[in-house]
């Protein structure tokens, strides 16, 4: 185990803490870290703050934000806007805490990433901090804390470091993977025909994460499945058909070397959505 590496089993591990965050997310945001392309546990430390104390630590931050604004004034300095966005933000958010629209809570954000050997792992490392500084966060290695570290992105709810940020609950919400690249929004197409008909492929081989596709949501609904001989196009093509059917698009086949008995018999009823496959 060195400064930043910890040694598990037959790999190392080193770990990351975001020490800081943009000012302004979106949902989903954190989708670009979690698709990342390679062995990273991510974990998010949460830790609601109660109410009382809430608006206490807000009314202290907001007088000595207010402090700071009258004594620069009163120097005649001109205003930083860096202060006046904080004061602001300080401001909205004591109210809506106030009128009982949100709460405080403590979050920490942890990533370790593991590869199987020192070259591997440093390369990874700094994969995965390029993707977070894209994604305007600061991050941190835990130097001679890679132990709790590690600990921290275990399924063991375990933080010894505690290097948290206070969000709000609209940032925490954000925070959390509604949107991935495996799972596609539903197409205005496939809401105006009716039910939606997204088909499940299977599992992505890198992240684990379900893989659906709606190809009706698409401009164009023809696709081409190349692969070598006994590697699947068959099954796959029955498959797709096979959820198809479920979702009321009707199926015509033509496969001159397999019987009708081995695909799926399209459905009587009369839906506008059909799909043709022609196996060779």
């Amino acid at each position: 185990m060195h400064a930043r590496t910890l040694a598990i089993g037959g790999h190392l591990a080193s770990t990351l803490v975001v020490t800081g965050y943009p000012a302004e997310v979106s949902p989903g945001w954190l989708a670009p870290l979690l698709a990342f392309p390679g062995h990273v546990d991510i974990a998010l430390h949460i830790e609601p703050v109660p109410n009382p104390v809430a608006a206490a630590g807000l009314k202290k931050q907001r007088a000595r934000l207010e402090s700071g604004r009258r004594g620069a004034f009163d120097k005649g300095h001109l205003d930083n806007p860096e202060v006046e966005a904080a004061a602001a933000d300080a401001a909205d958010l004591a109210y809506r805490i106030a009128r009982g629209e949100g709460k405080l809570f403590h979050v920490g954000l942890y990533m370790t990433v593991h590869a199987g050997d020192e070259e591997t792992l440093a390369e990874q490392v700094a994969a995965v901090k390029a993707v977070a500084e894209s994604l305007l966060m600061a991050v941190a290695p835990t130097t001679y804390r890679a132990l709790p570290g590690w600990l921290a992105t275990l399924p063991l709810g375990i933080d010894m470091r505690k290097i948290r940020r206070t969000f709000d609950t609209a940032a925490l919400a954000a925070c959390f993977p509604f949107a991935s690249p495996e799972l596609p929004a539903p197409a205005s197409v496939a809401e105006e025909a009716g039910a939606g008909s997204q088909v499940l492929y299977g599992l992505n081989a890198v992240s684990g994460a379900p893989v659906l596709w709606d190809r009706f949501g698409c401009d164009n609904y023809n696709s081409v499945t190349l692969a070598r001989s006994g590697a699947g196009k068959s099954y796959l093509a029955k498959l797709e058909l096979l959820r198809l059917l479920f979702t009321g698009v009707t199926a015509s086949v033509v496969d001159p070397e397999t019987s009708t008995s081995a695909w799926p018999r399209p459905s009587a009823a009369p839906w506008s959505r059909s799909v043709l496959t022609v196996c060779a």
